[in-house]
């Protein structure tokens, strides 16, 4: 089953580029200030290009973003997606890196911002110091690192491309530059590929191939802490690209293929050995996870479906929290001062952890959609959606 034109075509806009780190240490103008978009330039400056992604730490305070904007920050002159970071609160923005081509990571702490440059290199940039490690991956296509917020690890990889770029998943430790392949099977495995990990970067989905290249294993878990890795119930639909993993290990978020359904959203409990699906069953378009929140409770949602919540008319693709406690849903891509609807609606920000706020209250969605008086460029911008 494949997704409908209409959502490939938003997620494929919503993952395209790099993200923009802002700095926290001005103070911030005793003037009111615009706290969205999230991605902002110094002085509040509202950017002349489009934001590709983002990544927001646990409190939703930092944001790492890309985007093709020239006006962030002064002096950027080079045409290209660059990378920037900024505390929402503050007047500046600073750009971490330019000429990136993989999505923005900032850890859950907001201290350190994990980039894909174009030329090659990975890296994991220091706020606190401003210290960076770069180096270059085997991989031809690795995702952007996923960053411990202690700065110790760093784990990244790539899934199965039909045969396209070789997979691989890795945890490296960031002080020794040694890498740590995810554990595969013995005689006659062959290289693993990476999925996904929890935010605190301890638990890692992978699975391995064997000798001819064929996936073999099933889905894997790998907890690094306790060195040990499950084997996950076949029932848990893992497509790729659009699974997570809560920071305790537990709860997975995944997707459903039931035959004669769209694509929708479940999370699986690993201690209960069951799976619940969100509360609308059968939704009338696809739908599948952008985040879990840390303790499992809250599931970001992306959908096109309008049966999620009652008048859902703007026909787009919007963002939803599924909150499993009181088994509600509640779409979060609307306007900041009336909390209407978004004509364009929204997409995910980015692909993997730094989407969420760890209590899963607000998460960051693209959107085209002025949501936000100060918001006139008409292009792409990251907002946190409440």
């Amino acid at each position: 089953m494949r997704t409908s034109t209409r959502l490939r075509t938003a997620l494929i806009a919503t993952l395209a580029g790099a993200a923009m780190i802002a700095a926290a240490c001005s103070p911030a103008p005793a003037a009111s200030k615009p706290l969205n978009p999230l991605t902002l330039g110094t002085n509040f400056v509202v950017g002349n290009g489009s934001v590709t992604s983002a990544s927001i730490s646990y409190d939703g305070t930092w944001t790492a973003f890309t985007s093709t904007s020239t006006n962030l920050v002064a002096g950027d002159n080079n045409g290209l997606i660059d990378l920037f970071l900024r505390q929402r609160n503050t007047s500046q923005t600073i750009r971490v890196k330019e000429n990136v081509n993989g999505g923005a990571y900032i850890s859950t702490n907001g201290q350190y911002v994990a980039y894909r440059a174009v030329t090659g290199e990975l890296g994991v940039y220091n706020r606190i110091n401003a210290a960076r490690s770069e180096w270059t991956s085997s991989l031809i296509s690795p995702t952007t690192p996923v960053v411990a917020p202690d700065g110790g690890t760093a784990v990244y990889g790539s899934p199965v491309s039909f045969g396209l770029t070789p997979p691989g998943c890795f945890a490296r430790d960031l002080a020794s530059g040694v890498e740590t392949p995810c554990p595969a099977g013995g005689p006659g495995a062959g290289t693993t590929a990476y999925e996904t990990t929890s935010a605190n970067t301890r638990y890692v989905i992978y699975y391995w191939n064997d000798l001819g290249g064929f996936g073999t294993s099933g889905w894997r878990m790998w907890d690094r802490v306790e060195e040990d890795v499950t084997t996950l119930d076949p029932s848990i639909v893992i497509f790729p690209g659009y699974a997570y993993v809560s920071d305790d290990g537990r709860y997975i978020a995944a997707t459903s293929t039931a035959p004669g359904v769209p694509f929708n959203t479940v999370v699986a409990d690993l201690e209960t050995l069951t799976i619940t699906t969100q509360p609308i069953a059968s939704p009338n378009g696809a739908t599948v996870p952008v985040e879990i929140s840390s303790d499992g409770s809250k599931v970001l949602i992306q959908s096109e479906a309008s049966n999620l919540v009652p008048n859902d008319t703007n026909g787009a693709v919007d963002m939803f929290i599924w909150d499993r406690t009181a088994n509600t849903v509640k779409r979060i891509s609307r306007y900041t001062d009336t909390s209407n609807q978004l004509p364009n609606g929204a997409g995910r920000c980015g692909n993997g952890p730094g989407q969420f706020r760890s209590d899963g209250t607000g998460g960051c969605g693209l959107t085209t959609s002025p949501a936000a008086a100060v918001d006139t460029n008409g292009l792409a911008d990251g907002y946190m959606m409440v």
